[in-house]
């Protein structure tokens, strides 16, 4: 493995970290200043920046048992074989500790 690459992923990834850890604190940030204004879009030089609304659900005693019934099923069917299984390859990479 060529420990020139490696490095440099690492510094990719801490990097990384840091820019998304920047981009939540701007986001709430400008998410604030929309709901404090009452805007729900705002047009600019960078790109339009739009409030979005997602829902949830909490669902009754009944369905959350059925889901528990359905997680069941697959388990059973994951051990007898009646699931099909797919493997999916991917990098994983943890960064040293700072102690």
């Amino acid at each position: 493995m060529i420990t020139s690459i490696i490095e440099r992923y690492a510094e990719v990834k801490n990097h990384i970290t840091k820019l998304v850890a920047e981009e939540a604190v701007l986001k709430a940030a400008i998410l604030k200043d929309m709901e404090e204004s009452g805007e729900k879009s705002v047009p600019t030089q960078f790109g339009k920046f739009t409030r979005s609304s997602r829902a949830s659900w909490t669902y009754s005693a009944q369905v959350k048992k059925m889901a528990e019934n359905l997680g069941i099923a697959q388990y059973q069917e994951q051990e007898k074989g009646t699931a099909k299984k797919k493997l999916t390859h991917y990098l994983t990479y943890t960064a040293p500790k700072n102690d």
